[in-house]
């Protein structure tokens, strides 16, 4: 959720100045083949600036019906990070990486 976007920048940014990871690591190489509708060249920095481009589950942009952003998932299934794979996959990218700013919760 939003509010935890502030501590998942914290945490990485940790892992940055520790050298664990690098804000030009792809997310593709930390993802595997999992959501394969991800471009291969987005970054941990474009995930964090939200310019990945990445298709997002809960679009405010696209309008519509509140009911169109439930999520299809049952939520119990969502206590492990895979659980998240399903609602998370089958989004076209909204542009290319680092292309320009569009806020994501899926990213």
């Amino acid at each position: 959720a939003s509010g935890a976007k502030g501590f998942t920048a914290l945490a990485v940014m940790s892992l940055v100045e520790e050298g664990v990871l690098s804000l030009s690591t792809t997310a593709r190489s930390l993802l595997g083949a999992d959501l394969p509708l991800i471009d291969d060249g987005v970054t941990v920095e474009q995930l964090l600036a939200h310019t990945s481009g990445i298709g997002d589950y809960l679009d405010e942009e696209a309008g519509g019906d509140v009911l169109d952003y439930a999520m299809s998932i049952p939520v119990h299934l969502l206590s492990e990070p895979e659980g998240y794979l399903p609602a998370l996959d089958g989004f076209p990218s909204k542009a290319a990486p680092g292309e320009q700013w569009a806020y994501n919760n899926s990213a």
